[in-house]
């Protein structure tokens, strides 16, 4: 009996520190190089579409620097358990040009440590015209490479 009771203690605690390094390198992996993201909506079309799915890179802003262009994800500012996709269209202390928010023609300021986001089908898409402009620590990841679908694999663009 002690046998079999010290059998199966070992073989738990094997499953178990198994178990707790996989997890931890995929923490890690994750929250120091990026990760995998399922995209659903059509605000980004025709870059990309609803059903693709994107491999991220996890921003940090005192290591990366938010460029112009950039597709990134962030945490939506409306429901911080969603991450949305967006390009990033001006940074801080830019303007960002005339758009319609409410239904006036605007040409505001972002204001320091946030940047303005738009999706590339702006009649489809919930973005910085409605929630104004983002907070850079909202962002969560900068979009780099299309894995799925296999037809349309590649590195995604930084232009719009």
């Amino acid at each position: 009996m002690p046998e079999t009771v010290s059998w199966a203690r070992t073989f738990t605690q094997k499953v178990v520190l198994r178990f707790l390094y996989i997890y931890s390198g995929c923490n890690v992996v994750s929250t120091y190089l990026g990760g995998v993201v399922f995209l659903s909506g059509d605000s980004m079309q025709p870059t990309i579409q609803g059903g693709d799915v994107v491999a991220t890179r996890t921003f940090r802003p005192r290591v990366h620097k938010v460029e112009k262009g950039q597709i990134v994800c962030v945490k939506s500012p409306t429901d911080p358990g969603l991450l949305v996709c967006k390009r990033v269209a001006a940074l801080e202390h830019e303007r960002v040009g005339n758009v319609v928010i409410e239904g006036h023609s605007v040409n505001p300021r972002v204001a320091k440590g946030h940047v303005f986001l738009l999706g590339d089908n702006l009649d489809s898409s919930t973005d910085s015209r409605q929630y104004g402009p983002v907070p850079m620590g909202l962002i969560h990841s900068k979009v780099v490479f299309r894995v799925w679908p296999p037809h349309r694999i590649g590195w995604l663009n930084d232009s719009a």
